[in-house]
């Protein structure tokens, strides 16, 4: 009961989040069934594969700006502060958007060979229009984040983006039951248009002016925080797209679009349990870069330590669900699937490991370890990349399975290890 009354504000905090990110784990879930139910392994590969085309491109598009934004708002700033970082970060990532859209649409015909050689115009179309509002997602996100909104943060994740993309296309179907691959991909477009604007709305209210002003902000007013450029959050975002994009796109070359659809079905499943570490990533990194830069050690070290018991109570047995059982929840997703609970295995004990050494990067991050976080991805990356090929070529589906959690564990671990490092600091 103590312990209930000293953390009511974190633990609420962590209850309403927690729901948030539910909502959204269900929602991914959700949208591997439907898809794979509806359209086989082959339509989760080929919803994988064009996914993975905008949402790199939108990843690279925002520049680590909604990282930064969640340290930066998180840092009691003023309201003419807010508001000119805000306005100057959506504009600054707007205008990289569109230069990515125009890329896909150009390299449309370039992609389609790449992926077996099949014609995949009218959905890149729909990808190249998804670019700039996905990453304008990003940032408002980034934004929610700092002002310390973390469920409000969790509920316009792509997760919730799933989740009515998904009851949309089934409301479609009753409707028109011959609906498409194609269909869906209007439902998510749609999807994140109305989350884009919900958040928007939310950021407006935040910083109290009206919509004219929210306007000129938007489009005209020029501040100096647009010069400002954090090139270690850069990184870290162009890193998190290697990590996400480049294994899908060297297991698309190696393999099937049946078996890239087994591999991401299996990996979607096990963010189940991943969804626990997006609770303390949304959760956490604002209260930490609000201790941390007001000299509060003993505060900062007490939410560290919260975060890591949090992740290990709700990690751990989600994780022996998913091994115990992972020939059931892969059975769900149709009988393409079933035989894959292997696959699911790998992901569920990575994700496992992974969620609970999860805390080690962001704390990095909002100590002002941005640089030491970028050094630790670098390495991981080269490692998981150059052996990606081999793993692929010669053990198929298990060593892109492999190759795929690689980096996560090692990053993890020479991440938690340089933690420590900086809390002996911190305590000392």
């Amino acid at each position: 009961m103590v312990f209930l009354k000293q953390n009511k504000v974190l633990i609420t905090s962590f209850i309403n989040t927690a729901f948030a990110r539910g909502v959204s784990a269900i929602g991914s879930i959700l949208l591997v069934i439907v898809v794979g139910k509806k359209f086989g392994a082959s339509g989760v590969g080929l919803f994988v594969f064009v996914q993975t085309i905008y949402l790199g491109a939108a990843l690279l598009a925002r520049l680590g700006i909604d990282a930064y934004l969640v340290k930066r708002i998180a840092q009691s700033l003023t309201l003419k502060q807010k508001i000119d970082i805000f306005f100057s970060s959506v504009r600054r990532t707007f205008l990289t958007s569109l230069i990515f859209s125009f890329a896909i649409l150009v390299l449309s015909g370039s992609i389609s060979k790449y992926y077996n050689g099949e014609n995949l115009d009218e959905y890149l179309y729909v990808a190249v229009a998804l670019v700039p509002f996905t990453t304008l997602l990003f940032v408002a996100i980034g934004f929610i984040r700092g002002i310390n909104k973390p469920g409000l943060a969790s509920i316009f994740e792509n997760g919730s983006v799933s989740l009515i993309s998904v009851l949309l296309f089934l409301l479609i179907e009753e409707v028109y039951s011959d609906a498409t691959l194609l269909y869906f991909f209007f439902c998510v477009l749609f999807s994140t248009i109305f989350s884009l604007l919900l958040s928007l709305l939310v950021v407006k209210k935040d910083i109290e002016i009206g919509l004219a002003d929210f306007i000129y902000n938007l489009f005209i007013k020029e501040t100096s925080a647009d010069k400002v450029v954090n090139y270690d959050f850069f990184f870290i975002s162009a890193i998190q797209f290697s990590q996400q994009i480049i294994p899908v796109l060297v297991a698309s070359y190696f393999l099937t679009e049946a078996e890239l659809g087994l591999l991401k079905a299996s990996e979607k499943v096990a963010l189940a349990i991943g969804f626990v570490a997006m609770i303390t990533n949304t959760v956490m990194p604002a209260r930490l870069a609000r201790s941390f830069s007001k000299g509060h050690n003993a505060e900062f070290l007490y939410n560290v330590r919260f975060g890591f018991l949090i992740n290990a109570i709700l990690a751990i047995p989600l994780g022996i669900i998913a091994v115990l059982y992972s020939e059931n929840l892969v059975a769900m997703l149709g009988d393409d699937f079933v035989g894959s609970g292997y696959l699911l295995c790998i992901f569920a004990l990575a994700q496992t490991y992974n969620v609970l050494l999860n805390p080690s990067v962001f704390i990095l991050n909002m100590t002002g370890n941005e640089g030491v976080t970028k050094k630790l991805s670098i390495f991981a990356l080269f490692l998981s990349l150059t052996s990606m090929p081999f793993l692929m070529l010669y053990f198929g589906l298990f060593g892109a399975a492999l190759s795929i959690v690689l980096y996560l564990i090692i990053q993890n671990s020479l991440a938690f290890y340089k933690m420590l490092k900086v809390l002996k600091n911190l305590a000392a």
